[in-house]
């Protein structure tokens, strides 16, 4: 006896049955494996299509900045910037210079240096770092001078190293002398940078 003798010698609630039951799965594999892969396909070309529309945009809009970006890069060795380095040149000069500044925003503050000892030259973040340990007797208020004038440097300067000694015995109301032994750093420009 075959399947369909089987199904035929059922009573017709259960043949409504096994119809409704076959026709739900067959509904649902043709939902499975056609409808499913066949949206997935669809779905994946749409997704596809937007993510190379959007790249297209993309380079499209940076090649549109090509023309002002070499306009900006042909201008970058006169950029004002590069006056915020010390000069060209070999590190005695700069480092002559770096003394200077020093010497000069101590004297505007007040501070009376004892020494200004050159630190080596070395090379950080493809910059020159120059550098100096200075020993100085100052007062407090001096020494806030001192640091604001060198943090309105016109060129970057970083402090580092900052010592202050206090006498071990004051007097109230006293404005004492300290001990300040700090290291300044300043940064020359290499010579590719900038330079004509």
């Amino acid at each position: 006896m075959s399947f369909a003798e089987r199904i035929a010698q059922q009573s017709p609630a259960v043949r409504r049955t096994l119809a409704v039951l076959l026709l739900l799965a067959g509904a649902t594999l043709t939902w499975r494996y056609g409808i499913v892969p066949i949206r997935e396909v669809l779905t994946s070309q749409h997704r596809w299509r937007v993510e190379v529309r959007r790249a297209l945009a993309i380079a499209r809009g940076r090649a549109a900045e090509v023309p002002a970006l070499q306009r900006r890069l042909k201008a970058l060795p006169d950029a004002p910037i590069w006056q915020r380095f010390y000069p060209d040149g070999d590190s005695t000069n700069s480092g002559n210079a770096l003394r200077e500044d020093i010497a000069r925003y101590a004297a505007v503050a007040g501070v009376t240096l004892r020494s200004i000892t050159p630190l080596p030259t070395t090379k950080q973040y493809d910059l020159r770092r120059l550098g100096v340990r200075i020993s100085a007797v100052m007062t407090i208020g001096q020494l806030t001078d001192f640091l604001r004038q060198l943090r309105g440097s016109l060129r970057y300067l970083r402090v580092a190293a900052l010592r202050v000694v206090a006498p071990q015995v004051q007097a109230t109301n006293t404005n004492h002398r300290l001990s300040v032994r700090l290291q300044v750093f300043g940064y020359a420009r290499p010579m590719t940078a900038g330079s004509r």
